[in-house]
């Protein structure tokens, strides 16, 4: 079992020794900064719980375990525990796990913007460094969080009066199920708000960086303030990456630059301004290289180097072949997971 969680889910996938997918489980934000102890336990509980059950496997046939998950090795054992498994459990942090599924390899630099944001590398020689992933009071610049924060704000301005007319309006009152038209516009700005407030200060991290999908979905759409906002995201984690290479000698040219995390499914209006601004920033020689594989396949890397055994073509593409799974898994979760915050947030 392979387990990788993020700020807002945790996904759990079963393999079997041909590394043939067996089983997927998807669960909530096991973060146990922002979630909190028991909600954390219970996000990787739910997950594990949801890929047995698509295995048709017991608990006891799992014999081990390769997690990277926000949490502390004590809680992650409480939680593997509370699933009902018995197995060798082997951590390892996020960002040596996002590296290896995105470049297959040991060494590069990676722009990682999920939930949160940094920028993490590793030279040919072993050195690492990260730059941000500071959370969101004091970082998460070009994050989801940040995308969501800063579309929210854009409806709030636009409501009370300081910002331009913008389709998040509606969209983001459609979400959480405000009704906007039989009240003040200010009226429905503090309704929004309070709707942030009440879900502070475990739940509401996860609420706004889902609503970058609805920023995301605004801008394709053309909407000008959307769009605006998705491609300065791009291009701050730009800067980060320049600032960052300003500062760390990965060993090798052209530098290996590539990007992890949910943010950057929204596409080519977040990745051109990051290439882009990039070359405005960088003058040494680098090259952008596709994700290869979906974080959640970076534990599972690290245990096969754990064992001394090499990441081969062979191995990389059997894992590729359920990235489609994967990402379409992890879509429906979205949708239906953000049904059931309307639901809350509604209550």
């Amino acid at each position: 079992m392979s387990i990788e969680s993020g700020g807002s889910k945790t996904i759990s996938v079963i393999l079997n020794e041909d590394a043939e997918l067996l089983g997927f489980g998807i669960g909530g934000s096991a973060n146990e900064v922002f979630a909190g102890h028991e909600i954390a336990v219970h996000s990787i509980v739910e997950s594990i719980q949801a890929a047995l059950d698509d295995a048709s496997v017991h608990p006891r046939q799992i014999t081990i375990v390769a997690a990277s998950v926000l949490m502390s090795r004590e809680l992650l054992n409480k939680a593997i525990s509370a699933a009902d498994i018995a197995a060798e459990v082997h951590a390892y942090e996020e960002k040596e796990t996002s590296l290896a599924a995105s470049f297959c390899s040991d060494h590069g630099v990676l722009a990682s913007s999920g939930t949160g944001s940094f920028i993490y590398g590793r030279s040919i020689h072993g050195k690492t460094m990260v730059l941000g992933g500071f959370g969101s009071i004091l970082g998460d610049e070009g994050s989801g969080y940040e995308i969501g924060l800063q579309g929210l704000k854009s409806v709030i301005y636009s409501l009370d009066g300081r910002g331009h007319p913008t389709s998040l309006v509606e969209e983001i009152c459609k979400k959480w199920g405000v009704d906007y038209r039989d009240r003040t516009k200010l009226q429905t700005a503090w309704e929004l708000a309070e709707k942030v407030h009440d879900l502070y200060p475990y739940r509401h991290r996860g609420l706004l960086a889902r609503l970058s999908l609805s920023v995301a979905k605004s801008a394709k759409e053309g909407d000008i303030i959307s769009r605006q906002i998705i491609q300065n995201a791009g291009g701050v984690m730009a800067e980060l990456t320049a600032a960052f290479l300003k500062q760390f000698e990965v060993g090798v040219r052209p530098i290996p630059i590539s990007y992890s995390g949910g943010s950057w499914n929204i596409g080519e209006m977040m990745l051109e301004p990051f290439r882009q601004r990039l070359a405005q920033l960088v003058d040494v020689p680098y090259v952008i290289v596709p994700q290869k594989l979906q974080p959640v396949f970076g534990p599972f890397l690290l245990w096969f180097k754990h064992r001394g055994m090499p990441w081969n073509d062979m191995l990389i593409r059997r894992l590729k072949k359920h990235d489609k799974t994967i990402i379409a898994q992890y879509g429906k979760y979205l949708y239906d997971h953000q049904e059931a915050g309307r639901k809350t947030i509604r209550s």
